[in-house]
């Protein structure tokens, strides 16, 4: 991903499944909330603000890094990336629910079986 780019990203909206160009500017950024984008490595969501977490440092302290294509990724945490969804209570993060929450039990059951009794 070291050749992600921000003009590979695109404003994604729900009658265009591709996308539709736009720029990242400070003023953009300034003017909105979310970004919901699609970029030629799939959808990426960009919030300046997670309900039931807080803003960027609240979200940085509540996050993990992962490895995606060799190249570390800080992503908010999976336990408050719940909470948000529960908390925004949409159709399509009730859908993600079940899903999060099975991941969420076997990260939990692998962590336990990893400790020494």
């Amino acid at each position: 991903m070291s050749d992600f780019k921000p003009t590979d990203t695109k404003l994604r909206v729900s009658d265009e499944p591709e996308g539709v160009p736009f720029v990242i500017t400070p003023q953009t950024l300034a003017e909105l909330s979310i970004i919901t984008s699609v970029t030629r490595y799939g959808m990426l969501d960009i919030l300046f603000k997670v309900r039931e977490v807080g803003f960027y440092e609240d979200a940085e302290k509540a996050s993990e890094v992962l490895t995606i294509h060799a190249e570390p990724v800080r992503v908010l945490g999976l336990t408050d990336i719940i909470k948000s969804k529960k908390a925004v209570d949409r159709d399509k993060d009730r859908a993600t629910m079940l899903i999060l929450e099975a991941l969420q039990k076997k990260r939990q059951k692998r962590s336990r079986t990893a400790q020494p009794d």
